[in-house]
């Protein structure tokens, strides 16, 4: 019977085969620039072989495939492997390196982050590395020694594992990183020697930015995010909600709005049962600037508000040529600013453009068309007086005379004579408007206005005329007195 239960047990609940592949080495923060030249070291600590071809490296949120650049990629029980995001740099900082080596591509953060190995679903080891433990910029890497990380000198593809007991003793600086590694598909039992970080409950936030912003101009934002110990949670889950129908995810934020206004901006933090909020508003203002001139010198720009405008990364535009503004040139409120042309290389040019930094336009110059000298319309001018106009006038000219010697009574001779007569001058009327067209004529109604009144004019000042008005004059005074 005890035969049938062991068998039974071997059939339907099999031993676990240790086949461990943890984290043991985390190069994150080189001296100088760490582009490309991070790393970090798998051991596997079981004791079979495990083939990695089909592991991958989660970091920052997304899974990197692990390329195959030189060894193999069946890892035998004590066996280590180096994964960086640039194999050429890696062999030329480590040229001795001989072991296994994958591609994958990743960047750690100087801050601090977490970094998962997986295979397939199944997650086989993480670690979350603060730069307080050290390691941050001074050539050592974090390497777990069995019970926790220290910052020692580098050994790349060298896993020499020393129990915590020899590590309390001769190193200090330890942990506040955690190794861990959950149990599932193909994974190792009894990892319990290796420390369990638990979420932690209760987190802080401070939260970096501007809370003032252009219309049409990035606004970066950046949220950290620390435990009550003041460690920093890089595995907590970061949200922003920008006011406007928006959001976005991740430490750190770039936020683009379109109209003025003032908006609550919310940042939420969340890690397990543990979370954190922010908010604050952030008013966004138009950008009272303009191009003021074009000249042969450069291009003016005025800065029309009360507040310093930061025209970092926008561009000039003239010619189909662009000059963008190098980051931190500050315009000072109510002044201008002169950019030379031997500065931005641009042709001299009538006009000019400013653009927003994610291409919108700011303000455009566009001198005004030239004023073309248009002869003013013709005025017809009328003379002042009217000219002396000769008429041919009838007179009936009568001889009666006597010959000598002879009584008869001559004839009645009429005779055609031409006679100058000349009308008073009459004042012409000047023109009171422009006339639309030379060679206006004056309307036939103005013209017998003018003849009517010469022909007053006239009667008036005939002796004729004063002669009757004296007799009435007299008639008058005569009655009166009588």
């Amino acid at each position: 019977m005890r035969f049938v239960w062991m068998f039974v047990l071997c059939t339907f609940f099999p031993v676990s085969v240790q086949a461990a592949v943890i984290f043991t080495e985390v190069m994150y923060d080189l001296p100088g620039t760490d582009s490309g030249r991070e790393w970090v070291e798998v051991t596997n600590t079981g004791d079979s072989t495990v083939d990695m071809g089909g592991y991958t490296f989660f970091e920052a949120s997304s899974n990197h495939a692990l390329t195959l650049v030189s060894g193999a990629s069946i890892l035998s029980s004590g066996s280590s492997a180096i994964i960086t995001s640039d194999p050429v740099k890696f062999k030329i900082d480590w040229p001795n390196y001989s072991g296994s080596l994958f591609d994958s591509s990743f960047s750690l953060s100087n801050e601090g982050e977490l970094f998962v190995l997986k295979d397939g679903t199944a997650v086989m080891d993480s670690v979350s590395y603060d730069p307080s433990v050290g390691a941050a910029g001074d050539g050592n890497t974090l390497q777990w020694n069995g019970g926790s990380f220290s910052s020692l000198a580098p050994t790349p593809g060298t896993y020499a594992r020393i129990t915590s007991e020899s590590s309390a003793q001769n190193t200090t600086s330890t942990t506040s990183v955690s190794n861990s590694q959950e149990e599932g598909s193909g994974t190792a039992s009894g990892r319990s020697a290796f420390l369990y970080m638990p979420p932690p409950t209760a987190l802080l936030m401070e939260v970096r930015g501007l809370h003032d912003a252009i219309r049409e101009v990035p606004l970066r934002m950046t949220a950290r995010v620390t435990t009550k110990s003041g460690s920093i949670d890089s595995s907590a889950n970061i949200s922003w909600s920008f006011g406007d129908g928006s959001f976005s995810t991740g430490s750190t934020v770039e936020k683009i709005y379109h109209y003025p206004g003032t908006y609550l901006v919310v940042v939420r933090a969340v890690d397990g049962i543990a979370e954190a909020q922010e908010e604050f508003p952030v008013i966004v203002t138009s950008a009272k600037v303009r191009v003021s001139a074009v000249s042969g010198d450069g291009i003016t720009i005025t800065n029309d508000s009360k507040e310093r405008l930061n025209l970092s990364g926008w561009r000039l535009l003239s010619d189909s040529r662009s000059f963008r503004i190098p980051d931190g040139m500050v315009i000072l409120p109510g002044t201008s600013v002169l950019l030379p042309h031997t500065i931005t290389n641009l042709p001299i040019a009538f006009e000019a453009t400013l653009q927003y930094p994610n291409g919108g336009i700011a303000a455009n110059f566009v001198p005004n068309p030239p004023v073309s000298e248009v002869a003013p319309l013709a005025t017809l001018s009328m003379p002042v007086t009217q000219p002396l106009v000769a008429g041919e006038s009838y007179k009936e000219v009568g001889t009666k005379g006597r010959s000598a010697g002879r009584s008869e009574q001559l004839p009645v001779v009429t005779t055609k004579v031409t006679v100058q007569s000349y009308e008073e001058e009459v004042l012409a009327p000047t023109a009171a408007k422009e006339l639309a067209a030379v060679g206006a004529t004056l309307s036939a109604t103005s013209t017998g206005e003018v003849e009517d009144t010469g022909h007053l004019s006239s009667l008036f000042r005939s002796p004729w005329s004063f002669g009757l008005l004296g007799v009435i004059a007299l008639a008058g005074s005569a009655f009166i007195f009588l």
